[in-house]
Formats: C-alpha cells, structure tokens, sequence
C-alpha cells in the first residue's frame, strides 16, 4: 500500500482562473443526458488542468490521503482506502442517476452530491473544486439554472470553518446529512439573495442614468431660441 499523502486545503478563495475551469467543464459537459463516470473524470480533468499533473488529471487516486492542517500536522479525516474509490464513486453517480434521487429537490441532489464527493475524496488534489462544479451541473440539469448568476465559492469563503464544520458533523453522524443539507440549502438561499441585490441595484442604476438622460434630452425653457 501507497504511503500516505497529506490532502491539500484549499486555498481561501478560489483564483479567477480556477473558476474559469470550472466554467468551461460545465458549459462542454451540461448537454449530457446522464451523469456517467466519464463525465466526472472529464469535470476533474478540466478543472485541475495546469495544477496536477496529466498522469492524475481525470485519474482516481491510487495512494492513501488524510485531510488536516499541514501546518500543524492536525488530521482531521482519513478518506477510504484508494482501492475503494472507483467502487464508491460509482455508487455515488448511479445513486444521482436513479429515479429515486430524481424525486428530491435539485438542490438537495447537489448537496448530497457534494458531500459524497468531499467524503470520498476520489483524487489527490481538486476535490473541493470537483464538487463544487459537480453540483452545478446537478442544479443545471435538473432545472435550476444558476451558473450565470452565482457561485457558491462566495458563500463557502466567507466562512470556510463553518463549511469544514458541516462537513465534519455529517461525518460524526456516520453521515447523517440533516446539517450538512441545511448548511448547503441556506447557502443557494444566501447567494439567491445577494444576486437580486445585485440585480435591483442594477436596475435601479439604469433607471436613474435613462432619467438623467431624458433631461438632458429635453429642452430648458430657458434655452435661448432664434425667431
């Protein structure tokens, strides 16, 4: 067996770039009918490109991993053995697939769906990235369309110990998803609103330049007038 390699966290916000990757795995990858094995190794690649190599870009990982602080050394979880992986994660999609997780909100499938894939942690690096991107393609597909209008990164960064607590209590619970659920359900609630923030203050700036120039375009009834 592999010897055990630290799992990189995450940096504090993702860089524009990384988002960029994201973006394009999900625009090459949302007309797909089903969620297959191919797809999420193709989501992986697209979003790791340029950070790990080609060999593990799209590649399950083949060593052990453990998630903590790697400046402390402090573990904070021992994802399952990499022999396991390909199994779990393809449970984890024909779960996705299936008419029963079909029945449940769009959003509550991208949670579930996010969770998995953190618990899992199927490669050495990009994990974070993966589920985030997997989930919004799961929204997309399933009829909530929010990739031109928010990400959830914005949310996760705000408080990134509140995120690794919700994911840490599911696992306590064996997982148990009732917080974690509630933690990422609030979070679309919190980015839903910020975006109608956006967009009222928007428009609200397009009304008052349109008045502006309509005065501008009127004439003063003291302009000077050649007879």
């Amino acid at each position: 067996m592999g010897k055990a390699a630290p799992a990189r966290s995450p940096n504090k916000a993702d860089s524009s770039h990384n988002k960029y990757r994201r973006k394009q795995a999900h625009d090459s990858l949302e007309e797909s009918n089903a969620i297959a094995e191919e797809i999420f190794l193709e989501i992986h690649r697209l979003t790791v490109k340029d950070i790990l190599p080609d060999s593990s870009a799209g590649d399950y990982r083949k060593i052990r991993v453990v998630v903590g602080n790697p400046k402390t050394g402090n573990i904070t979880y021992t994802p399952p053995e990499p022999e396991t992986v390909p199994l779990l994660t393809r449970s984890l999609l024909e779960l996705l697939n299936s008419a029963e997780a079909l029945d449940l909100m769009p959003a509550v499938q991208a949670g579930i769906a996010h969770y998995e894939i953190a618990r899992i942690h199927p490669f050495l690096d990009g994990n974070g990235r993966t589920a985030r991107a997997l989930s919004t393609l799961i929204l997309t597909k399933r009829g909530f369309d929010t990739k031109k209008f928010f990400a959830l990164e914005e949310y996760y960064n705000e408080d990134r110990q509140a995120y690794y607590s919700a994911l840490a209590d599911a696992d306590a619970k064996g997982g148990e998803l009732t917080g974690w659920l509630e933690y990422f359900l609030f979070g679309i609630a919190v980015e839903i609103s910020r975006v109608e923030k956006t967009v009222k203050k928007l428009s609200n700036d397009r009304s008052m330049k349109k008045n502006w120039a309509d005065r501008i375009e009127q004439p003063s009834d003291k302009s000077c007038r050649i007879p």
